[in-house]
């Protein structure tokens, strides 16, 4: 079995903070994200004690990195989110859905763990799963 590649980060988008990838594609065309979350280049978090907003940023940086990958949301096969207080699942799942709607396709699975995050101001993180093609 052939290994994964990795790479670098697109454009405008934050350089993780730790020794790993923002995502990798598998020689079959699968796309694994890293857990996003809502931080900028300069490392400040987006939207802060704003889970919509929040979510919104790193559907924005999900779409970035699937289309460095040859995809789009409407690839998405699923989606491991977390949060760190389910009484931001609500504003969560508002921006979720509208995210997935703009792609006319079927909402992936998923599933909604609440954990602490790397950051006590961060309020949600995702990680995708999808398929080019």
């Amino acid at each position: 079995m052939s290994e994964a590649a990795t790479w670098g980060v697109p454009e405008g988008l934050p350089v993780p903070a730790g020794p790993y990838s923002l995502a990798s594609i598998t020689p079959d065309g699968i796309i694994h994200t890293a857990g996003l979350v809502a931080i900028d280049g300069g490392g400040e978090v987006v939207g802060l004690d704003d889970a919509g907003a929040q979510t919104h940023d790193i559907f924005a940086q999900a779409r970035a990195i699937l289309d460095a990958s040859g995809a789009s949301l409407g690839d998405v096969v699923f989606a491991h989110v977390f949060v760190s207080d389910m009484k931001h699942y609500a504003a969560m799942n508002a921006a979720y859905g509208q995210a997935f709607a703009e792609t006319g396709r079927p909402l992936p699975p998923r599933y909604c763990i609440r954990a602490d995050l790397v950051k006590n101001t961060l309020l949600v993180e995702i990680a995708f799963v999808a398929r080019k093609g």
